[in-house]
């Protein structure tokens, strides 16, 4: 998330949808009917253990008229069941249809349709089905980010916001339980008319519904928290790359398709770059997408600011460092995610650390490494109101993605690395790999992450942590 600050990157948020018909979820909660089952939803900084795990969304929405911000459709949620329950949150269960009831008043974090589970099912898994249509909003706090954005040129879906008290925002378009404990895959079929193109996360086929209405069908086979998920629609033009088996796909309005070949031409060597020292690529591609606001992370399809392209272009830098920090969260918050929003340093401390790694590959210089840091911690030592925990700081009074997360935790990470390097045994690298490969396709807390790095190298790292984590203040 960028918010272009000095080529920094910043998160904000979106309200949730409002919809014209009652018949519309904004966030899909499996509740059982007695409160003897029942679960509050987890909160931004909470988890709540639920009574199920969603294995995939499947979802076909009519955005012909997205450009009003119009949207209809289903989403179809295969659910696991981890135990006996009574009840499911949706408006068909199995084909059944099924009751619902709003839950506490929409300004609240924990707001939600909680949905009755009907008589007879009796299995281990079962399919919600949620037909819904309405108009899809934005976030109504100081800082309009997340949620979906439109005028007459593009209509595109940001995934968290900086100020709401939910932070997730899929939920402004699609029935979802908008958790990022909770990953799935997910496969979108979005109808829009022909001159439009939809870009969105995984793999992309397109078919003719008839000449005036065309399919995009994007698959995406790997686990996603909902904060990852996007859609944008627009008159795009598409730049086709490879990096090595890898596909790059770049999605750019025409007037800035000169500037994103010269702004993303890096892009290769980004990859390069970070499979050199975090391993693999985790997934199918790479992807970006120009739009009115940026930069998020979502997965396999980047949503970057056109602007910030542009500016690029006419200053003839492309080392990018947006995109390098976006890139990076494909490997820390995509791969692995938080299991809550109090973990959202563990994302974007590695993404902005890695920043200086591109910074040493682009330049192939260590003195650039060295210098990418030192920015960081001058501008974390001249902003008091950063003297806060990178676990647990309070949100409300700050923002859900402050300076802190980001430039505090690109420090902690490089002391990592050398505390870790000069014990002599191991490489920061290579257990940074191996940390990946103990969690990836699921959603951890900073404690996971200690314990990974203790168990592959035998360090003890808990006063690290107390201190540099979970601690407040900076060193004197």
């Amino acid at each position: 998330k960028k918010v272009n600050k000095q080529n920094y990157i910043y998160k904000m948020g979106i309200k949730f949808m409002k919809f014209k018909f009652t018949m519309i979820i904004w966030t899909v909660l499996f509740l059982a009917n007695s409160f003897l089952f029942s679960n509050e939803p987890s909160s931004a900084d909470s988890l709540i253990t639920q009574k199920f795990d969603v294995k995939k969304y499947y979802a076909e929405i009519n955005l012909t008229k997205a450009f009003n911000k119009e949207i209809s459709g289903f989403c179809s949620t295969e659910v696991i069941w981890r135990e006996k329950t009574d009840a499911v949150d949706s408006v068909f269960v199995d084909g059944i249809k099924s009751d619902y009831e709003k839950k506490n008043e929409e300004n609240l974090a924990l707001f939600h349709y909680k949905v009755n589970l009907p008589d007879g099912i009796n299995t281990s898994e079962s399919v919600v089905k949620i037909y819904y249509h309405g108009v899809m909003t934005a976030e109504k706090t100081q800082m309009v980010w997340g949620g979906v954005h439109a005028d007459n040129d593009i209509v595109f879906a940001m995934g968290v916001g900086f100020y709401n008290n939910y932070v997730s925002t899929t939920r402004h378009w699609l029935p979802c339980y908008d958790h990022p404990s909770d990953k799935a895959e997910c496969e979108f079929k979005f109808r829009v008319n022909s001159e439009n193109v939809v870009a969105s996360n995984g793999i992309l086929s397109v078919k003719d519904i008839s000449p005036l209405i065309k399919e995009y069908h994007w698959t995406h086979n790997h686990q996603i928290a909902t904060y990852l998920m996007t859609f944008a629609v627009g008159k795009f033009d598409i730049i086709d790359w490879k990096y090595n088996e890898t596909p790059i796909m770049i999605f750019t309005r025409p007037q800035f398709k000169a500037a994103s070949e010269f702004a993303y031409s890096k892009v290769p060597d980004m990859i390069k770059a970070f499979e050199e020292v975090y391993g693999k690529y985790p997934f199918d591609k790479v992807g970006y997408v120009n739009a009115k606001l940026g930069a998020m992370e979502h997965q396999t399809m980047v949503t970057m600011d056109e602007k910030y392209i542009q500016n690029l272009y006419s200053g003839k830098v492309n080392a990018n460092l947006v995109a390098a920090h976006e890139l990076a969260h494909q490997w820390f918050g995509d791969l692995v995610s938080p299991l809550t929003f109090r973990d959202a340093w563990l994302n974007e401390g590695f993404a902005t650390f890695s920043e200086a790694v591109w910074a040493e590959a682009y330049t192939g210089d260590y003195a650039y490494f060295l210098s990418t840091l030192k920015a960081k911690r001058t501008e974390y030592f001249a902003d008091p109101s950063l003297l806060y925990p990178l676990v647990g700081f309070p949100r409300e009074s700050i923002s859900n993605y402050p300076a802190l997360i980001y430039d505090k935790g690109a420090l902690v990470v490089g002391m990592l690395r050398d505390y870790i390097d000069v014990s002599g045994a191991y490489d920061f690298y290579d257990v940074i790999q191996q940390y990946l490969d103990d969690y990836k396709n699921q959603s951890i807390t900073s404690y996971d992450l200690q314990k990974s790095l203790e168990n592959h190298t035998g360090l003890d790292l808990d006063f690290f942590f107390k201190q540099w984590v979970y601690g407040i203040g900076y060193p004197k």
